[in-house]
């Protein structure tokens, strides 16, 4: 999952620094040390400027479901543990309400995603949270991108088509 895989990137500078002590003037599958320290030190200063709420805002985007929130409020506590502090949450994909008033599924599927945004874990409830709606196409180039926060369920066609 890629978020796993960058908190555990971002926890690399950590992890070579316990390593670089114990073996000052060897080397490592990577190469030799002193370069290692070098690129050490950059991932360090990466992970300080990620780490400054002023500079840095992480974004968490999740779906309305249950085992997405709680994989993202593991991640959230995960990235909170090596000082990436500021977070967001979207809610991607949320039906809309009024999709779901001659729609029995539409229904179902808006109450699931409702039960599970009222349940979701208690480590995302302090975040800020903004829910984006579902739309009726992909949202692929810049002109869905734009859409994104209209009220539009469709984008216009390109001009020439």
């Amino acid at each position: 999952m890629p978020a796993r895989d960058t908190i555990r990137l971002l926890q690399l500078s950590g992890a070579w620094s316990g390593y670089i002590e114990k073996n000052p003037e060897g080397a490592s599958c990577l190469g030799p040390l002193a370069g290692l320290e070098k690129q050490r030190r950059r991932y360090a200063e990466a992970v300080k400027a990620l780490s400054d709420p002023q500079r840095t805002r992480l974004i968490l985007v999740a779906r309305a479901q249950k085992t997405t929130l709680d994989e993202v409020a593991r991640t959230h506590q995960e990235l909170a543990a090596i000082g990436l502090t500021r977070q967001n949450l979207v809610i991607n994909g949320v039906l809309p309400a009024g999709e779901v008033v001659h729609d029995a599924l539409a229904a179902a599927i808006r109450h699931r995603e409702q039960a599970a945004i009222a349940g979701m874990p208690a480590a995302l409830r302090d975040l800020p949270v903004d829910p984006l709606p579902l739309k009726a196409f992909n949202m692929v180039g810049v002109e869905a991108l734009c859409s994104l926060l209209s009220d539009q369920d469709e984008i216009a066609a390109p001009a020439g088509s």
